[in-house]
């Protein structure tokens, strides 16, 4: 997924649901990592305005954005992780459900920028009682 910028614009929100989840009724969430392959077509100073969880429809919890800007070419960032629950609290009911996922949105700097994502993907990690 692509975008085109001008200096100033936000995009618009990439949300990915229905992740596929088959985590046991029993087992407690510990963390959640979301990686994002991502890359800069064109211009410079693009950053990640927000990246989010999502429940429902709904952003849950922490807003998570990398430091540094987005370089011309293809990067690969992690958000969260094995003990991070992005300051809320998560059970398999809520990850298992198609409508858990992620919100990314991109937010141009002082110059037009042609943003992308390539893929990305979460990891959920829990124990098994």
């Amino acid at each position: 997924a692509t975008c085109v910028l001008n200096a100033g614009e936000q995009s618009d929100i990439l949300l990915g649901t229905n992740l596929g989840f088959a985590i046991p009724g029993n087992a407690p969430i510990k963390g959640i990592v979301f990686r994002l392959g991502s890359y800069l077509k064109t211009g410079s100073g693009t950053i990640i305005g927000a990246a989010q969880l999502s429940y429902l429809g709904a952003g849950v919890g922490e807003i998570k954005s990398p430091a540094g800007t987005w370089a011309v070419g293809a990067a690969t960032t992690d958000l969260g992780g094995a003990n991070d629950l992005w300051q809320t609290t998560w059970n398999p009911v809520q990850i298992n459900d198609a409508t858990f996922g992620v919100g990314l949105v991109t937010i141009c700097g002082g110059v037009a920028a042609t943003p992308g994502v390539d893929y990305f993907m979460v990891s959920v990690y829990y124990s098994v009682p």
